[in-house]
Parts: structure tokens; sequence; C-alpha cells
């Protein structure tokens, strides 16, 4: 089997002009410049806030955008934002014609935006299913595609594996789907040369590693040479495989039934996808970690942990644990993950980040006494309120936590997620079922009943991904938790709150006179008063620090 990627010459199409131009600013020249600089990529970043986007771009613009796309961290959230609000003045159209039919500029910028970030952008989404809908009725006419459509094609498949699917997709383009989808089965049995753009327009309906054939023609190309295996198939068929032939070392049983249903939820749905890390900050103690997270200055102790035990307790994907050893270097990490389906993705992006300090076990947190080790750090983030008892689960963790050593904790706020409450009624009250079908439907509901909250459901950033969709609104098991209750949970089991990690929190205390802030930290009854003020501030989880007494 080949894939051909012969397209027709693309044709010029006339240049997108909605408003007035912006004009290059010596902000962009430094970047383009310097683009791993972090004072030049804030400056950049800044800039924006002062382009409109509709306008026509420059030339140095574009570039500089899709460079920040492309950046393999997230601190260029300001530059994606930039973007997906100049995509929707640029791709939105209303005849099938213009909608695969763009500027040179566009296709440029959609296909690094398409390949690098996942959208999470409501106004954005219909266009990009238009663009979709429109490069699969272009198939439909046998005309052969230029190099923009299938580039189009391609980076739509692989922002469809990124966001799992969670686009709706009609019946006739599920059957226009199947007929692809069968012909290139046929195809690639008979060794037959497949089109790239059908190949790729498929893998923007469907996952691409369902297909048997094509499954067997990538693991028999890897076996020759996995350098020839193409990036996009590498990427949505390969690593697939690779994953399920990973072995993972069992720590310890996983005998709740909870737990037992949290497990089954992340194996059918490994959570979350991800691609992009926060740029590390290596640290040479946690104590010195700690303190970054909080944004204060480190404090040395007697007992400063420079060969840390960390443990992750809950690692879903690998993003986090991985993210922490990147931080800590000299430390040995240990990431603990109820799904195997989701510590096997972990393992093969650590292999392929080349972190070495960090080891992956499957196991349940409230057997952690299985584990014969003491931590100086342990790490929780979004796990506890999933538990049937989540105090329990608390108690495991500082059971396993030495003496003095710190446990960082990510609960949610009720305040915050009132909307995701109401989400989950109508979700309990409602016939929907957990796979694929129904949890476009629910969603397609949600948009449709529009419930007023000072916090939508779409302002989360999970409502943009199956997974973490189904993370927010459909878990089999949630708690969540107030300031007060929080306060007393921590102290009934020796725990003294050291302050919240959030940007927000952070971000608050940075205006405050240094004295001030010190109080603040640790506050509750504080933030209390800042929550009740900005009710989404914790959005994010009570994202918190605290040290064992």
């Amino acid at each position: 089997m080949h894939v051909s990627a012969q397209s027709a010459p693309s044709p010029q199409p006339e240049t997108f002009v909605p408003g007035s131009p912006n004009v290059p600013s010596p902000e962009i020249a430094a970047f383009l410049d310097l683009p791993n600089h972090a004072p030049t990529r804030q400056g950049f970043l800044q800039s924006l806030s002062q382009i409109d986007p509709a306008a026509p771009r420059s030339d140095a613009l574009t570039q500089a955008l899709i460079l920040a796309l492309s950046a393999r961290n997230l601190d260029m959230r300001p530059a994606q934002e930039f973007v997906q609000h100049a995509l929707f003045y640029e791709v939105s159209a209303d005849d099938a014609q213009a909608r695969v039919s763009l500027p040179p500029s566009t296709v440029s910028l959609i296909t690094a935006f398409l390949y690098h970030r996942c959208n999470d952008s409501l106004n954005l989404e219909p266009a990009l299913i238009d663009l979709r809908a429109g490069l699969l009725g272009f198939a439909q006419t046998g005309a052969a595609p230029g190099e923009d459509q299938i580039a189009l094609a391609e980076a739509l498949a692989r922002h469809s594996f990124t966001n799992e699917y969670i686009w709706e997709v009609t019946e006739t383009e599920q059957a226009q789907i199947d007929q692809l989808t069968q012909a290139l089965s046929q195809t690639i049995e008979s060794g037959g040369n497949v089109s790239a753009f059908a190949l790729f327009l498929v893998g923007a309906h469907q996952p691409l590693d369902t297909i048997p054939a094509l499954r067997n023609w990538v693991l028999g190309l890897a076996r020759q040479d996995v350098t020839a295996v193409p990036d996009t198939l590498r990427l949505m068929v390969l690593d697939r495989l690779i994953e399920d032939d990973i072995a993972i070392d069992t720590l310890t049983p996983i005998q709740s039934e909870t737990s037992a249903k949290v497990r089954a939820q992340y194996e059918e749905n490994p959570y979350p996808r991800w691609r992009h890390l926060p740029t590390p900050t290596p640290c040479d103690s946690v104590e010195t970690y700690v303190a970054a997270m909080l944004d204060q200055p480190p404090v040395s102790t007697a007992n400063t942990s420079f060969n840390p035990k960390v443990l992750i307790a809950g690692a879903g994907t690998g993003q986090h644990p991985i993210f922490v050893a990147q931080n800590l270097p000299t430390a040995a990490v240990l990431a603990v993950d109820l799904s195997r389906a989701s510590l096997a993705y972990g393992i093969r992006e650590a292999a392929m980040r080349d972190v070495k300090n960090i080891a992956f076990g499957q196991g349940d947190i409230l057997q952690l006494t299985g584990v014969e080790q003491e931590f100086d750090l342990i790490e929780s983030m979004g796990v506890l309120h999933h538990m049937q008892d989540p105090e329990r689960g608390l108690q495991a963790l500082v059971q396993a936590l030495k003496p003095g050593g710190y446990l960082r904790l990510g609960l949610y706020s009720e305040t915050a997620r009132r909307a995701v409450t109401s989400a989950r009624q109508r979700f309990a009250t409602g016939a929907y079922g957990d796979d694929l079908a129904s949890i476009r439907q629910f969603r397609r509901d949600l948009l449709d009943a529009q419930e007023e909250h000072a916090v939508p459901l779409w302002a989360f950033n999970d409502f943009y991904k199956t997974s973490e969709f189904r993370d927010l609104a459909m878990h089999v098991q949630e708690h969540q938790f107030t300031l007060p209750a929080l306060k007393s949970l921590l102290k009934r089991n020796g725990l003294t709150f050291l302050g919240f990690s959030n940007p927000s929190a952070t971000a608050a205390l940075t205006k405050m006179p240094a004295s001030q802030a010190k109080r603040r930290r640790r506050d509750f009854q504080a933030w209390e008063r800042f929550e009740k003020r900005n009710p989404d501030a914790f959005a994010n989880m009570y994202q918190f620090f605290c040290v064992k007494n």
C-alpha cells in the first residue's frame, strides 16, 4: 500500500479583507528573531491585545502566530485565543465552495492551529464543522483535491483525534464515511495507492485505528522502519498500538466498587488527551518547588529535600507527573492511576520526552499501605472528589506522607461548579448512555438549553474533548467542597494549609503589600470573601498546598 497525496493545482482565491489592516510591530519582529526568549515572548503575547483579529494580517503576524501555536508549552494561550477570534471571521462561509477555497494565509494558520491546539471557542466550532462538511462534500464530487484541501483534511483529522471526535456527525455524513472506509480497506488489502485526502477525511470523522487493514499496514511498516510511518499515522494509529503493548506494574489491588466504576470510565476514555506541557522551571528541592508554585520566596528548613520521593496519586495520562518530574529533576516520581489505558499513554509520552526520573504503576489510593514508601511530596489533583469517601482517600495519602512532608490537592469548588451541578442533574434525569453518540447528544442538549450561569459550562476547556466533557458533566462519582468544609477537613487530618496555587489566587496576592499578602495567604475567611466577589476564581478546582503536622 502507498498513501498518495496527488492533488490538482490549487486555485488562488481572493484575499479576505474583513477590516482595516494591522501593522507589523517591533514585538512581532522581536519574537520571530528570539521566540524562546521569555521577555520577547511575553511582549509579543501582550501586543496581541492591541491588534484587531478581524483585520487582514501581515505576513509577519501570520508567521509569528504559527510559531506560537507550534510551541510545545502552554504559555501561548493568548495566541490561541487571538487565532480563534481571527479564524471565526475567516473560515465562516455561506456556501460550500467558499469553505474549501480559503486564502493561503488562512490555510497556513488554520492548519497550524488544528495541528497543535484544540479549539475551545464555541463560536468557532460550527465554522470548523462546516469546513469538515465542505471537504467531505468536495470529495463526493470526484474532483481531484488541491494541496490546500489535503492539508486541511489532514489538520482536521489530527484535531478530531485530539478532541476525541466530540463533534456531531450527520447520518448522511456517516454513510459517506462508511463508504470511504470500505473503499480504503479494499485498496489497502489489494496493495493499491490510498488517497491521502480520503484517508484524512475518514480520520476527521472517526478513529483510524479502528480500521483493521490500516492497523496491520502501519504495524508492518513500523516493523520494517518506524521512521517511514507518516507523522499523522504515527499519532493516530501507531501510538495506539504501542500503548496496547506497554507492560504496566500493578502496585495495589482495586477492590472498591466506586474505584472500579471510575477505572472503567477512564479505560474507555483515558483522560486527558494532551499535547503540550507548561515550560518547566527546574527546582533543586521540594521546598523551592512549593514556593515557586505558590509564587512566594522559598524557605530553607533543616529537612530540605534535595533528592525527594514524590507520589502523584491519580496520574491520568501523564501530563501532571511528567510536569512534576521535569520541575524536580533530582526526584524519584511514582505515578499511580486506576486506568491502564491512561498509564500507557503517560508512559509513551514520558519516553518520547526522555523523562527518566518517573515510574508508573496501576493502583488504588485506598490501598496505598501496600506501597512501602514514605513520600516528601504527594500531589493528587482532581482525584479525591471522585471517590465514594474523599476523606478516607485523604487519610491514605496522609499516612503515606512523611512528617513535615508536603501535600498538594485539587478539589472541586461548589461555588464555581453551579453550571456543572445543573448539567449533572440533567444527565441523571435523562435517558443518556455513556457511548459517544450519547455524549454528543447530551452536549447538544446542553447547548440548546442555554442555561444562564455565572460560569457557563462551555466556558470550561473540558467542554471541547470527549473524555474531558465526560469527566466534567457525566462522571460516575463527584463531590464538591466549600471553603469552610475544606478548612475542617484539613484540621481533622493533621494538615496545615499553606496557600492556593491557582493563578487567580496568586495574582490577587501579588497586588497586596507583602505583609498583607503573607497574612491573607492562609486566611480561609479572607478567601471566602474573595470567592464571593469572584465566584469563578476556582473554576479549575481549589488547588492548594498543605504540610503534614
